[in-house]
């Protein structure tokens, strides 16, 4: 009987010292998982306040972008007496006025007519420039053969150029030419100069 006790009693220390390691073993792996927990947390508990923290700037940055201007006060002053939100026993309803209709008379404004070029240009120092003036041979009425007189000039071209301290005004001319008979005569030949002007 003692040599089946003593078997007995070293199956059940067996199993003792196997169920000793096995919780010892157990103990540290939930010890280590509770660090890696607890790490975890800290890190979630990390990323959270930095969360937070970005929340909180990205509110005072809208606020600031697109919140009220300064001038509207969101709270009362502690102490401060309210002048627009108290209604006194004694205030009287507000009494609708009808707005009174004024007739304004139609005007037209007469616009004022544009400029001439001439007019813009007529205080300006102006040079008259002659282009080639007609050949002899062209000179001669083809109706009387006699040599045409110059009685005018006509403006071909205009520049206006621009010196520093001034403006200056060109006027290219072409010599017109009338025949001498012609006031004898109930048909007048005129000619003038063919502009070469550029």
């Amino acid at each position: 009987m003692s040599g089946a006790n003593d078997i007995q009693l070293r199956d059940l220390r067996d199993t003792i010292l196997q169920l000793n390691n096995t919780i010892n073993t157990q103990t540290s792996l939930i010890m280590s998982l509770q660090k890696s927990i607890d790490e975890r947390n800290a890190r979630i508990d990390e990323k959270d306040q930095v969360i937070a923290n970005l929340q909180a700037q990205r509110d005072y940055l809208k606020n600031k972008l697109f919140g009220s201007t300064s001038e509207i006060r969101k709270n009362d002053i502690p102490g401060q007496l309210s002048l627009f939100d108290a209604a006194d026993e004694d205030d009287k309803p507000a009494i609708p006025i009808e707005p009174e209709i004024i007739e304004v008379k139609a005007h037209i404004r007469e616009r004022k007519p544009k400029a001439t070029y001439d007019e813009i240009f007529e205080n300006i120092k102006t040079t008259q420039v002659p282009v080639d003036e007609l050949p002899e041979e062209e000179r001669k009425c083809p109706e009387c053969c006699s040599v045409m007189v110059p009685i005018g000039t006509k403006v071909v071209r205009t520049e206006v150029i621009y010196h520093k301290p001034s403006l200056e005004r060109i006027e290219y001319v072409a010599r017109t030419y009338c025949c001498p008979n012609s006031e004898k005569e109930a048909e007048t030949y005129f000619a003038y100069d063919k502009c070469k002007a550029h």
